[in-house]
């Protein structure tokens, strides 16, 4: 199963134009017998696709996972999985049983918004000096990190980036998160949101690219069948 996945995902980057697929690959490999880390590594290449598709100029990399390029306009982006949890399991078996009546949900030991804070502030060593610096967060945990609580993680970096209080985090220009489900009503299911504070700023070009970025779930089911 993982080796089919890798074949599909060595053909489809190259063919896309990525570079140093190889690299990749060879991430792929090394981890096949790890499932977890597999799945987490799979991420990087959604997000290339979903870069790839939208017109950027990828490159594979570790430290951070993917340097883009579009228009002359470069950045950095580091891919971060949230994977299902037990408590999402747990949610789920309470939201099935109740049967529409509420309930509590997404109980975890610390704050959603605090596990996104936390992995920019981890994060921090791996931004590239003087250039733009992004998230993609892939989410696997529908009742802990959705589109609301990535806001909620936002607002919480820029008063860290004002208050100065952990060095580097103002290298982060913003989140892109890729949700685990699809918005119905806004026919979404990627969302940007931007870092204002950020010290070097994104391009304009970058930033309305970004708000075309779409349809990762269609991207999934159409090359691997998932």
């Amino acid at each position: 199963m993982h080796q089919e996945f890798i074949d599909i995902i060595r053909n489809k980057l190259s063919e896309l134009g990525a570079i140093n697929v190889d690299s990749y690959i060879r991430k792929l490999e090394d981890n096949r017998n790890d499932n977890l880390q597999f799945d987490d590594l799979k991420c990087e290449d959604y997000a290339a696709l979903l870069f790839l598709h939208h017109g950027f100029s990828v490159e594979m990399r570790d430290s951070p996972d993917l340097r883009l390029f579009l228009d002359n306009n470069e950045f950095y982006a580091e891919v971060k999985h949230f994977r299902f949890k037990d408590q999402d399991r747990i949610d789920q078996e309470k939201m099935e049983a109740i049967k529409g009546m509420l309930t509590n949900i997404g109980e975890t030991k610390k704050d959603p918004w605090d596990q996104i804070v936390d992995t920019a502030i981890e994060k921090v060593n791996q931004f590239i000096d003087g250039k733009p610096n992004i998230l993609v967060i892939a989410s696997s945990s529908p009742h802990c990190i959705d589109d609301s609580i990535v806001q909620t993680a936002i607002n919480k970096v820029e008063e860290l980036t004002t208050e100065q209080k952990y060095p580097g985090i103002e290298k982060l220009n913003g989140v892109l998160f890729l949700s685990t489900d699809f918005n119905i009503s806004q026919r979404r299911d990627v969302y940007f949101y931007r870092i204002e504070s950020a010290v070097i700023p994104i391009s304009t070009i970058v930033l309305e690219r970004f708000n075309q970025i779409n349809g990762w779930h269609f991207l999934v089911k159409t090359y691997f069948g998932l």
